[in-house]
Order: C-alpha cells, then structure tokens, then sequence
C-alpha cells in the first residue's frame, strides 16, 4: 500500500500512525537545539524570536514571545468563506502530523503529543479555509487549523507555544497535501465509473474496447490501471458490430485512460514522496547552529501533478461527451436517434447538452494554467506562487463535472437498457455500474425525480 493511501485508511480510522510515535527523540532534539539557538542573543531565529514576513528583522522581548505567538496566529486567521469537509481537514492534520515526523521543524514535544490526540479526536473538526491560499506555506488556512486545534486540545490540557511551534504550526505544505490526498479516491472512483460505463456502452454499440489489454503491457500506468484492466471486455454483445469505423471518442478509449491512469500514479507518487519530507521554514538541522531558511513549504510539482490530472480528466469529459452524442445521433443500430420512443417525446435531447454544459463549465474554471504568469506579496519577500491548494480546488471542481458527466452517461445508458427490449438483458449489470462511485449513484436521484415527479435534475 502506498504512503498516501495509508494516511487515508488512518485518518478513516482515526489511527494514528507509527512512524509518529517513532519520531519522538527526533522531535525532543530538534526543539531542544532550536530553543538554545533562541536563548542565544546574538542569533535570530526566523518566527521564534522574530516577526515573521518581511518583518523579520524585528526581534521579540523574550518574556512576551509566548503571547506574541498567540497574536500572530490570531492576525493570520482572516480567511473563509468556503471550507474543507471534515474528511478533507482530517486528512490536514494527519499531513501535518507526518510532515512533523520527518523532523526540522523544532515542533516542541509535548505540542507534538498533544496534537496527535487532537487529530485522532473524533470530535475536532477544524474549519479550514479553501479560499484563502497564496501558495506561500498556506499560513491563513494553516492558522485557522491551528486554532482549532489548540482549542481542542486546550479543554483537557494546560498549552502555551514555546517559541518555535509558530511557525512549527503555520509553515508547511500540509494544507495542500492533506486536501489533494482527499482527491485520491475520487480520481479512482471516477475511473472505475468510466470503466464500467464503458462495458455498457461496448455491449449496446457493438465496440469491443478488448483492445485495451494490448496498450497495457506497453505502458506501466500502476494498480489502478492494472486492478481494473478484468473490467475491459462488453458485458455481452447485443447488436451485430457496424462494419464502420467508429468515432475516435469510442477508439481512443485506451489511450485516454492510460493517460488518466498514470497522471493518478503521478500525483500519488509526488504525495508519498511529500509524506516522507520536511516541510518548513525555518528549518532546524541538528549538525548547524544557525536556523536554515529555504523553501520546503513550498510544492511547484504537486501544483504540475495535479495539472496534468485536471487536463486528462477534461479529456475523459470530452470523450463521454462525444461517445455519448453519438449513441444518440442515430448511426448505432436498434437506437433511435434522441432515443426517441414516441412521436410526443423529445426524448433524450437534452442530456448531451447538459454534459456539455457540465464540460464547458470544468474548461472556464481550469483554464488557468500556474505559472502562466506570477505574483509577489510582502514586498517582493515571497514572489513564488505555487498555487497547489488551488490547483487541488481546480481538479476537485473538475472531478464534480466529470462525476455528472458520468451521471448522465449512465442515465442514457439505463434508459436505452429500459426502454429497448433487445437491451433489456443489461439489466442484470447495472447494479454492479451503479456502485462504483456513490457520488453517480446520488445523482441518479435526480434523474428519478425527474422521471416521476416532474423535477428538474
């Protein structure tokens, strides 16, 4: 099992991990060396016994360093409109519990202890700000989550920060990874939706995408790809193949989901390679006396891994758009066109028009790309904006769209199943369709009120 799925069944658990508990010397060391570093007057220790941003050249009176601390995390707490699910902000605090694992953060080890009960407490759900990223250590989003924890842990438990846990708390990737590990199950959902939908399709239109089995011994595109290739062959034939060719939306099956299927190897790749770093500023190094300043907050190839996975999930979009569209266009033998089924209906008319639309709407909201252009904040201090945590935003809006377009699909397909007696054995299939992503099976129940009640989807 991978890293970034082992930090999903834990945090689904609430276990924590052992590699937390055995990196609790590492910890006591590393806070140890960091408060000698402070204590020494002739050295400044960026967020310990400094301001933080471009205000580090002004030091802190020690005495009052502690309550210094609880006013800048308070000043950093402005954002939210919009925030992380609880499973979501879960997944933050046990990103943050691992990055703290790999040391250099001089976290102190009781706010360590302590924090591992607070992560693993049913009860914490911190509200997490999606709207408030600049890309530079996440430090708004990160402040509201430290709040909140801190106040978990506070109703049990006497707390006041040691100078090094501000920045222990606040700097670090661990917003952005936490919310694109969330991203993980629904890229796998989302394939095994197309997958199944593509044995349906395959039955009703005589395409046999068999062919798949070839391109997989050619490219290494990991479990995920490899756990569904079974699934590839028709359910059963039901009509006799046209002798034309199809349309490259029914031919370049296999090669977009290899695509797909390895941008999702990638992004979990970069995740566990995340998990298994530092991820801070300053960092503390046991063998230097000096705190070390560099960028470890920062994920340029998380926001590229997550790039590549919004522009193969809108190529899936499109291919369903268009295999879809000419399911309905009448070329595919015993489908009326529309599917119609009687002279007074329209039938199915709008349902390519709402996948579109559905389409359209994911290409507005991902047509930026990164490091198209750029940005700098506190003067020129921070000028690096990475963006991971809205580019996470950017797939996981782009996962809702495809996760419609595969609602629709598979209502198209349960109508034709339905509605076309020589159809009718699918019908024993569409269980095992309606399963794989509870997300499509939800949205199903639109459709039924449509169908029975007269409400719009």
């Amino acid at each position: 099992m991978s890293e970034s799925h082992n930090i999903i069944m834990l945090a689904n658990r609430l276990a924590p991990s052992p590699r937390w508990a055995s990196a609790a010397l590492q910890i006591k060391a590393e806070h140890d060396h960091a408060i000698n570093m402070v204590r020494s007057n002739n050295t400044a220790v960026y967020g310990s016994n400094t301001l933080t941003g471009h205000l580090d050249d002004n030091k802190l009176n020690p005495n009052q360093a502690w309550i210094t601390h609880e006013n800048i995390l308070r000043e950093h707490a402005i954002g939210g409109s919009t925030f992380m699910s609880r499973s979501q902000a879960r997944l933050v605090g046990f990103a943050r519990m691992h990055t703290w694992s790999n040391g250099g953060s001089g976290i102190s080890p009781y706010l360590f202890e302590l924090a591992e009960k607070g992560v693993t407490n049913r009860h914490f759900s911190p509200a997490v700000p999606l709207d408030s990223s600049y890309s530079c250590g996440d430090v708004i989003p990160a402040a509201h989550w430290s709040l909140d924890l801190l106040d978990t842990i506070r109703k049990d438990h006497q707390v006041e920060l040691s100078p090094p846990d501000l920045m222990g708390l606040i700097n670090g990737a661990f917003i952005s990874i936490g919310f694109s590990l969330s991203l993980l199950p629904r890229i796998e959902n989302c394939y095994q939706q197309i997958l199944m939908a593509s044995r349906l399709m395959g039955s009703i239109s005589g395409f046999d995408f068999s062919s798949i089995g070839a391109i997989r011994k050619q490219q290494d595109t990991g479990d995920l790809w490899q756990s569904m290739e079974p699934l590839i062959k028709p359910y059963q034939p039901i009509i006799k193949p046209n002798q034309s060719q199809h349309p490259v939306s029914f031919r370049a099956l296999p090669q977009a989901l290899s695509s797909f299927a390895r941008c999702h190897r990638e992004l979990q790749c970069e995740l566990d390679l995340l998990l298994s770093q530092p991820s801070c500023n300053p960092y503390f190094d046991l063998s230097r006396d000096e705190a070390v300043s560099q960028a470890s907050f920062l994920t340029p190839s998380l926001t590229l891994k997550l790039g590549s996975c919004i522009e193969s999930a809108l190529m899936m979009g499109w291919l369903l758009v268009n295999r879809c569209n000419h399911l309905l266009s009448g070329k595919v033998p015993s489908i009326p066109r529309d599917m119609r089924v009687s002279d007074a209906s329209i039938g199915m008319i709008q349902y390519p028009k709402l996948m579109m639309a559905k389409l359209e709407e994911a290409r507005l909201i991902s047509g930026r790309r990164t490091f198209a252009s750029g940005g700098d904040t506190s003067y020129g201090v921070e000028d690096l904006w990475t963006n991971s945590l809205n580019s996470a935003r950017q797939l996981d809006s782009m996962l809702d769209a495809l996760t419609w377009i595969s609602a629709i699909e598979l209502r198209i397909l349960i109508k034709i199943i339905d509605n076309l007696e020589h159809a009718n054995p699918l019908r024993q299939y569409l269980p095992e369709a309606l399963k794989c992503d509870p997300d499509v099976h939800e949205i199903q129940s639109y459709f039924e009120c449509s169908d029975h009640a007269g409400v719009k989807p």
